[in-house]
Protein backbone atom coordinates (compact mmCIF):
# COMPACT_ATOMS: atom_id res chain seq x y z
CA UNK A 1 0.00 0.00 0.00
CA UNK A 2 1.57 3.68 -0.81
CA UNK A 3 1.22 5.91 1.89
CA UNK A 4 3.22 9.01 3.66
CA UNK A 5 4.90 10.11 6.25
CA UNK A 6 4.94 13.80 7.61
CA UNK A 7 8.51 14.97 7.80
CA UNK A 8 10.14 15.73 10.86
CA UNK A 9 10.78 19.74 9.91
CA UNK A 10 6.94 19.84 9.15
CA UNK A 11 7.19 23.18 11.06
CA UNK A 12 9.95 25.23 8.74
CA UNK A 13 8.94 23.40 5.31
CA UNK A 14 7.23 24.86 3.01
CA UNK A 15 3.51 23.23 3.18
CA UNK A 16 4.07 20.96 -0.17
CA UNK A 17 6.91 19.16 0.83
CA UNK A 18 5.89 18.37 4.57
CA UNK A 19 4.36 14.82 3.31
CA UNK A 20 7.12 12.05 2.15
CA UNK A 21 6.21 9.43 0.02
CA UNK A 22 7.10 6.25 1.53
CA UNK A 23 10.00 4.40 -0.16
CA UNK A 24 9.71 1.12 1.32
CA UNK A 25 7.14 -0.72 3.58
CA UNK A 26 6.14 0.03 7.10
CA UNK A 27 5.59 -2.78 9.49
CA UNK A 28 3.44 -1.36 12.84
CA UNK A 29 3.31 -3.23 15.62
CA UNK A 30 0.98 -2.57 18.72
CA UNK A 31 2.93 -2.99 22.53
CA UNK A 32 0.47 -3.82 24.87
CA UNK A 33 0.07 -5.37 28.23
CA UNK A 34 -3.53 -6.84 28.44
CA UNK A 35 -5.17 -3.91 30.48
CA UNK A 36 -3.97 -2.01 27.36
CA UNK A 37 -4.77 -4.47 24.74
CA UNK A 38 -8.46 -4.45 26.28
CA UNK A 39 -8.70 -0.76 26.28
CA UNK A 40 -6.70 0.25 23.14
CA UNK A 41 -6.43 -3.04 21.49
CA UNK A 42 -6.00 -3.13 17.57
CA UNK A 43 -9.57 -3.57 16.39
CA UNK A 44 -10.37 -3.19 12.81
CA UNK A 45 -11.89 0.10 12.62
CA UNK A 46 -8.90 1.64 14.22
CA UNK A 47 -6.48 -0.50 11.83
CA UNK A 48 -8.59 0.98 8.95
CA UNK A 49 -8.33 4.43 10.29
CA UNK A 50 -4.34 4.02 10.50
CA UNK A 51 -4.20 3.07 7.40
CA UNK A 52 -6.70 5.79 6.24
CA UNK A 53 -4.30 8.48 8.34
CA UNK A 54 -1.45 7.60 6.04
CA UNK A 55 -3.29 7.07 2.72
CA UNK A 56 -1.13 9.68 0.25
CA UNK A 57 -2.66 12.68 -1.03
CA UNK A 58 -5.14 13.06 1.59
CA UNK A 59 -6.05 15.95 3.21
CA UNK A 60 -6.05 15.89 7.39
CA UNK A 61 -8.03 17.23 9.82
CA UNK A 62 -4.88 19.25 11.16
CA UNK A 63 -4.29 20.59 7.76
CA UNK A 64 -7.87 21.88 7.41
CA UNK A 65 -7.82 23.28 11.13
CA UNK A 66 -4.66 25.05 9.81
CA UNK A 67 -6.06 26.60 6.98
CA UNK A 68 -8.92 28.11 9.05
CA UNK A 69 -6.60 29.34 11.81
CA UNK A 70 -5.84 32.99 11.19
CA UNK A 71 -2.45 33.61 9.52
CA UNK A 72 0.85 33.53 11.03
CA UNK A 73 2.92 37.14 11.27
CA UNK A 74 6.00 36.83 9.76
CA UNK A 75 9.02 38.52 11.40
CA UNK A 76 10.71 41.62 10.26
CA UNK A 77 14.10 41.36 9.68
CA UNK A 78 16.64 43.46 12.14
CA UNK A 79 18.66 45.77 10.29
CA UNK A 80 22.27 44.74 10.09
CA UNK A 81 24.29 46.88 12.45
CA UNK A 82 27.79 46.91 12.62
CA UNK A 83 29.90 44.13 13.84
CA UNK A 84 32.49 45.59 16.34
CA UNK A 85 36.33 44.77 15.65
CA UNK A 86 38.33 43.24 18.43
CA UNK A 87 41.73 44.74 18.59
CA UNK A 88 44.46 43.27 20.63
CA UNK A 89 45.44 44.90 23.77
CA UNK A 90 48.69 46.68 23.87
CA UNK A 91 51.59 45.23 26.42
CA UNK A 92 52.87 48.29 28.98
CA UNK A 93 55.90 48.36 28.96
CA UNK A 94 58.52 48.80 31.88
CA UNK A 95 61.94 49.75 32.34
CA UNK A 96 64.33 47.90 33.24
CA UNK A 97 65.50 50.29 35.21
CA UNK A 98 61.73 50.35 37.33
CA UNK A 99 62.62 46.87 38.01
CA UNK A 100 65.80 46.45 39.19
CA UNK A 101 65.19 48.99 42.05
CA UNK A 102 61.51 48.03 43.20
CA UNK A 103 62.17 46.38 46.41
CA UNK A 104 61.02 42.61 46.29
Amino acid sequence: MEHEYRHGFQHILPKGEVNIRAAHGTLVVWLQNAAGSARWGPTEERVEALLEAWRPGRERERDRQELLSPPRQTHQQMPSTPIPVLTTPTTPTVSLQTLSTHPI
